[in-house]
């Protein structure tokens, strides 16, 4: 990224005084309208970023953020709520937003909401590209569009995406083993549990699970067991049977934001079964778990700064032109009781 100019810069640049810059740029005092045009444009080319700045460009338009995420999981509503902090930040510089929820986790619904987004003319979109299919009609829709998009906890190969925020998912995969292993040799054993066929086309489950497989493949004495309830005829009886039959201590990686559906129902089997369970995300049910002692640690892919930070992206490209990140991957944070008091959730 380029180096941004500095207000002592700008002002050589300008042949002006720092003073002069700075009423410009806070927009305080008379300063003749060549001078202040001269040193904006001098601002705005030296890669200058500030909010107090962009208000001095006097906006005569709105830009139009559409949001694609689907709405029938808490762990989104996370990411809205960071969308709309950001939105309210900057919405002197006219950024407003217009929902597309999906309420189906079937790729159709969802090409039909990447449609009906493009549709309404947006300056920019935010989506997650789970449940995608790279030769399905969304992925078309957007490789043929000029609307900069910003993907969203999940990434996708072969996309001109203007930037994705999120965490590495393989390598949170990578870190779950460590995690699960950890002061344990080879007497346990690995069950990676998912709940409905819709997650094992999910991309970042996968991407997760391939991650916690690529830090155990070099320990062929441990063995991991792949489970999903609704595509293997599961009950939570018929699963809670299984658990039990183990001869070793029963380690459970939850690759997703619902863990409580499973702890809601394994929780009393916990000691019994020698479990020890990492899961993802601080959605208030996993939260209660947490708190509950049902699960050992949360992998937290913080949602609301992603969706902040999401709208922030199209604000540097839309309004100050500045180039953004192609990938701004999070830190892979691991929760536990005793740090929950300092997360924002």
């Amino acid at each position: 990224m380029p180096k941004r100019i500095t207000i002592k810069e700008i002002a050589s640049k300008a042949e002006v005084s720092i003073g002069t810059v700075d009423r410009v740029l806070h927009n305080r005092g008379r300063v003749a309208q060549a001078t202040k045009e001269k040193i904006l444009e001098i601002a705005k080319k030296g890669n200058y970023s500030s909010n107090i700045y962009a208000r001095n460009l006097k906006l005569n338009r709105t830009y139009k953020i559409a949001v694609v995420l689907p709405d029938d999981n808490p762990y989104w509503d996370k990411h809205r709520a960071g969308i709309d902090r950001a939105v309210t930040e900057f919405s002197a510089m006219g950024f407003t937003q217009q929902e597309f929820a999906v309420s189906s986790q079937n790729e159709q619904v969802r090409a039909a909401a990447i449609r009906d987004a493009l549709a309404s003319e947006p300056d920019g979109i935010i989506l997650s590209p789970n449940m995608l299919s790279k030769d399905g009609e969304a992925v078309r829709l957007l490789k043929e569009t000029d609307v900069p998009y910003v993907f969203v906890d999940a990434t996708m190969d072969g996309m001109d995406y203007l930037s994705f925020v999120g965490q590495d998912t393989h390598q949170s995969g990578v870190m779950a083993g460590n995690i699960l292993s950890n002061a344990y040799d080879s007497d346990f054993c690995i069950w990676v549990v998912t709940l409905s066929a819709t997650d094992v086309q999910n991309k970042a489950i996968n991407k997760r699970i391939e991650g916690l497989e690529f830090y155990f493949e070099k320990q062929k004495n441990i063995q991991i067991t792949k489970v999903n309830l609704e595509r293997d005829g599961l009950t939570m009886a018929d699963f809670r049977t299984r658990l039990l039959k183990e001869d070793k201590p029963v380690h459970l990686f939850l690759p997703h934001s619902k863990s409580y559906i499973v702890l809601d129902e394994i929780h009393q089997i916990r000691k019994q079964a020698s479990m020890r369970i990492v899961g993802y995300d601080l959605v208030e049910p996993n939260v209660n778990g947490l708190k509950n002692g049902w699960i050992d640690y949360l992998i937290d892919q913080q949602p609301i700064k992603q969706g902040y930070l999401a709208i922030q992206a199209l604000y540097k490209h839309l309004i100050l032109k500045t180039e953004v990140p192609k990938n701004q991957y999070l830190p892979l944070d691991i929760i536990t009781k005793e740090n929950l008091m300092y997360c924002d959730y």
